[in-house]
C-alpha cells in the first residue's frame, strides 16, 4: 500500500484547497521580479526540519489535493519543463539510504532514527550528519560519514527498484518537454541510482548538491536546473517526495507534486 495523498501545489495560493475542484481553477500568483537566489525566510531554516514528522504532514494552504493514482496523479496543465527528485521519486530507494545511514551513523557512534531520517530527505549528507550532531550531541565528522554511508547505499543499490507510476510519466513528459533531475545526493551516486533503474542517459540535465551553494530546503538546486534546461522557472512542475524538496520549490517560484512515499503493508 502507499502512505500519504498525492497533491499538486502552486506558490501563492491562498486557502485549504478543495478537492473537487480542477487544478485550473488555482492560478499562482509569483513576483517576475523577486531576486531566485536571494536569502530564503526564516520557514526555510535546516532546522525546521528535525522537527518535522514521518506523517510528512504538509500545510493544506496553496495545496490541490489531485484525485486518481494512489501514489502520483499527473496534473492536467502541461509545463515547459519537468523536473524529478530521484530517490523517493524516480527510484524506491529510501529504505536503502536508511538502512546505509544507520550501519554508517552506528559505526561513528551516533543515532538516526527513521522518523528524523525521511523528514530529512532531499537534505545533502553532510549537513544531515552536523544536524544530527546538534540534536543529538555527538561529534561525528559530516565528511567521513556521509562518505561511509555513500559507499554503503553503493553496496545496496540492487535492492533499489524503480516507482513505475513516475518512470511512466517522466517518459511521456519527454516527448513535448525539457526534463531534469535534481537530487541532495552526490552526482555519481545519483547516476548509478539512474543506471539501477534503467535511466542511464535519459536526462540530459542532473543537478546534485555539490553542483550548487545550498541545497534543499534551499532552492538554487532547482533555480540551477531550469536554467541548464533554459526554461523559466515559473514554466516548470517539480516531482517531490520531501518537505525540503517542497520548501525548495515553493521557495524557486515553481508548481510542484507531491510523491506519497511507498511504504510496506
Amino acid at each position: 500500500m502507499f502512505a500519504g495523498c498525492p497533491q499538486l501545489r502552486r506558490p501563492g495560493c491562498r486557502g485549504a484547497a478543495d478537492p473537487s475542484q480542477s487544478a485550473k481553477t488555482h492560478e499562482p500568483q509569483i513576483d517576475a521580479n523577486r531576486p531566485r537566489l536571494s536569502e530564503p525566510t526564516a520557514n526555510l531554516s535546516l532546522q525546521l526540519s528535525l522537527s518535522i514528522s514521518t506523517e510528512l504532514s504538509i500545510p493544506t494552504s496553496r495545496a490541490i489535493v489531485a484525485p486518481g493514482m494512489t501514489i502520483f496523479t499527473a496534473p492536467e496543465k502541461r509545463y515547459q519543463g519537468y523536473i524529478f527528485d530521484c530517490d523517493g521519486t524516480l527510484a524506491h530507494s529510501m529504505p536503502v539510504h536508511y538502512l546505509a545511514w544507520k550501519k554508517a551513523v552506528r559505526e561513528a557512534g551516533g543515532q538516526i532514527p527513521e522518523d528524523l531520517f525521511y523528514s530529512l530527505g532531499g537534505v545533502p549528507s553532510r549537513q544531515i550528519v552536523s544536524l544530527l550532531n546538534e540534536k543529538f550531541g555527538s561529534q561525528m565528522d559530516p565528511d567521513g560519514v556521509a562518505t561511509l554511508k555513500e559507499a554503503y547505499y553503493v553496496d545496496l543499490l540492487a535492492e533499489v527498484t524503480p516507482i513505475e507510476e513516475l518512470i511512466t510519466f517522466a517518459r511521456e513528459v519527454a516527448l513535448f518537454a525539457k526534463v531534469a533531475v535534481a537530487s541532495g545526493g552526490i552526482l555519481p551516486v545519483v547516476l548509478k541510482t539512474l543506471d539501477s533503474i534503467d535511466f542511464a542517459g535519459f536526462f540530459s540535465v542532473v543537478v546534485t548538491s555539490e553542483q550548487v551553494p545550498r541545497g534543499k530546503p534551499y532552492p538554487d538546486m532547482f533555480l540551477e536546473a531550469a536554467r541548464r534546461l533554459d526554461v523559466s522557472p515559473e514554466a516548470c512542475l517539480v516531482l517531490e517526495d520531501s518537505p525540503a524538496g517542497f520548501e525548495a520549490a515553493e521557495a524557486a517560484g515553481m508548481d510542484y507534486a507531491v510523491v506519497s512515499r511507498p511504504v510496506s503493508a
